[in-house]
């Protein structure tokens, strides 16, 4: 079966805005009964759809708008329910395409629960797929205590669980990691990257609604649409970093040089002293 590729945006709304799916997912990530989940008004919305109904003049884009794209967030208020109590929580949710991407929580007044889908991997906590954060690390599939720290995951203050995309393995381990494979980018159809190959029949029932959302969203023209812009976006971004790239390199050639200079002309300084302190005497 083809699904919409959900490492998209545009296309990880249109699933997430589907309730039954979203109470799916994030039950299975945090590894608790959401009983009721809500999703909250979003304190930012994408301009996508307007630049969309506007004449084909998009190759000028601000800053702002490219960075907007580089991290997605969405927020939702959950009722657990837990052996103990039952609690109200905010469970927000940010997806980041860069390693450069900068993660900017807001405080709120209820417990948060954050959730993030990375596009890239983290350097010192390789080969493991969901990581959960709380105090210390675990590695959800074996359930083992993870012992290597990583400064982004040291430098968040509440419960969270950690999505690395690139980390997917070949064999899940357990239904979550099943579900996940739904962003592991090795299925993505070789001439259109907004579709990835799937067998239905892997996933259990519990994630068949899951399923279908996605196919649902490869079949609407405008969920294509916005995939188009969002692959517009992302080569404005990759083209400003491989600009910064040159622009540092530049910089850090010409310092070499500056020193290479600075030490030259010291050489030359002592060898004119030895010479004149040689004829002196």
């Amino acid at each position: 079966m083809q699904i919409a590729n959900p490492i998209y945006d545009s296309v990880f709304n249109y699933l997430m805005e589907d309730i039954s799916a979203a109470n799916v997912i994030l039950s299975s990530i945090i590894g608790e009964e959401i009983e009721i989940l809500a999703l909250s008004p979003q304190e930012f919305t994408t301009d996508m759809d307007k630049s969309m109904s506007r004449p084909k003049k998009r190759k000028k884009r601000t800053q702002d708008t490219m960075n907007f794209f580089s991290v997605y967030r969405l927020d939702f208020k959950a009722k657990i329910k837990t052996k103990a109590e039952n609690k109200i929580v905010i469970i927000e949710i940010q997806k980041a395409k860069f390693s450069t991407d900068i993660m900017c929580s807001v405080k709120k007044s209820m417990p948060i629960i954050t959730i993030y889908f990375l596009g890239h991997y983290l350097e010192n906590l390789q080969g493991i797929p969901v990581i959960k954060s709380k105090r210390n690390y675990i590695d959800v599939g074996s359930g083992q205590e993870i012992y290597e720290h990583d400064e982004f995951i040291e430098s968040l203050t509440h419960d969270s669980f950690i999505i690395q995309i690139p980390e997917l393995k070949d064999k899940p381990r357990n239904d979550l990691e099943q579900l996940l494979t739904i962003f592991d980018q090795r299925n993505m159809i070789e001439k259109n990257h907004h579709l990835l190959e799937i067998l239905e029949d892997s996933f259990p029932e519990k994630y068949q609604g899951v399923i279908r959302r996605l196919h649902k969203a490869s079949l609407e023209s405008d969920i294509r649409k916005k995939m188009d812009a969002e692959d517009e976006i992302i080569e404005k971004l990759e083209e400003k970093e491989r600009e910064i790239f040159l622009r540092d390199q530049l910089i850090e050639e010409k310092d070499q040089v500056i020193e290479q200079l600075v030490e030259e002309n010291r050489k030359m300084i002592e060898e004119k002293d030895k010479i004149i302190e040689s004829l002196k005497k």
